[in-house]
């Protein structure tokens, strides 16, 4: 059995862009800024990230991939599809907001936001972007290090 690596989608694994939404709108003020993450079209059109597939899918051959992302209103079916359309290969999807609470169903979890993986035990958190040098913007260029770091790191 492959240990599950738990992976968050937004601003992870696809680019989300809600600040130039907000400066799109005709009446900024008039919007709940939240409205971008209510959209039930949220991701529709969206693509993953450079690299993010091959490295993904790569990583997939030693471990389950599980996306674990937060939900807001309407977009829950469009984030599921996107993900299924461009990872395949993945095990399964798990929408919460405490992503805490399934620390002790994952090896490890990548994702974006500190606040998510300050919960995680430390050993657990693979930071995507900021100033980690080992998972920077170009985290998913990296394709064989991530794959070996990761192995590395998690794989028995």
């Amino acid at each position: 059995m492959k240990p599950q690596l738990a992976v968050d989608c937004d601003n992870t694994v696809v680019f989300m862009d809600w600040e130039k939404w907000c400066r799109e709108q005709d009446e900024l003020f008039k919007y709940d800024r939240l409205d971008y993450w209510r959209s039930s079209t949220l991701y529709d059109n969206l693509q993953p990230m450079h690299g993010a597939v091959e490295t993904l899918e790569a990583l997939s051959e030693h471990f389950d991939i599980v996306f674990v992302s937060r939900l807001k209103g309407d977009h829950h079916r469009s984030k599921v599809y996107f993900l299924k359309k461009w990872f395949p290969f993945m095990k399964g999807f798990v929408g919460t907001h405490e992503k805490w609470l399934l620390a002790d169903s994952f090896c490890a979890l990548i994702d974006d936001d500190w606040n998510n993986l300050s919960k995680f035990p430390e050993g657990k958190r693979v930071l995507f972007g900021g100033a980690n040098v080992e998972a920077d913007h170009c985290f998913w260029f990296w394709k064989q290090h991530v794959v070996d770091k990761l192995c590395e790191m998690y794989c028995n």
